[in-house]
């Protein structure tokens, strides 16, 4: 009789991967996220803020307001993710959701003078935590790094499209 624990089948890709962990890109880039992002979170953790509701005032700083589909854009999210965030920053008035005057269908987003003493008080924070980022990582390292993801967001954007 077989333990429920035995394997009933066997795959040979599987089981080459057993000596070789890590070969998942997908999973490597997924875990170098969460460490970064619990890093800038560590140290944005005195605003009350998280890195990603940081980008998204940040994001709102530069315009007078931006529709929810522009704002996912432009912070690669999707609006799943990001209608939960800003409802955390609505509630707290650090920004305000309206329908938008030239379409109602659309709700325009904007930072709230709370939302933007908040960026203010946090960008000190995030430039801290650049800082930190630059120093683990090395100055020129990091530039290259970036390069290289912004090449990639490149490429990996032309497969989303098709």
């Amino acid at each position: 009789m077989k333990r429920k624990s035995e394997r009933a089948l066997v795959h040979p890709g599987l089981d080459a991967l057993r000596h070789s962990p890590g070969q998942c890109t997908c999973q490597k880039l997924r875990s170098a996220a969460r460490a970064t992002t619990r890093m800038y979170d560590d140290y944005l953790r005195p605003t009350g803020l998280t890195i990603g509701q940081y980008s998204a005032l940040a994001a709102l700083y530069y315009v007078p307001s931006m529709s929810m589909n522009k704002l996912a854009k432009r912070l690669e999210m999707d609006r799943t993710t990001l209608t939960r965030s800003l409802a955390i920053l609505e509630r707290a008035s650090l920004i305000s959701i309206e329908p938008d005057p030239e379409d109602t269908r659309v709700r325009a987003i904007s930072i709230t003078s709370t939302g933007l003493q908040k960026l203010i008080e946090a960008f000190p924070l995030w430039e801290t935590a650049q800082e930190a980022m630059a120093s683990m990582l090395g100055a020129r390292p990091l530039k290259e790094f970036r390069a290289e993801l912004d090449q990639s967001i490149e490429s990996l954007k032309a497969y989303s499209s098709t």
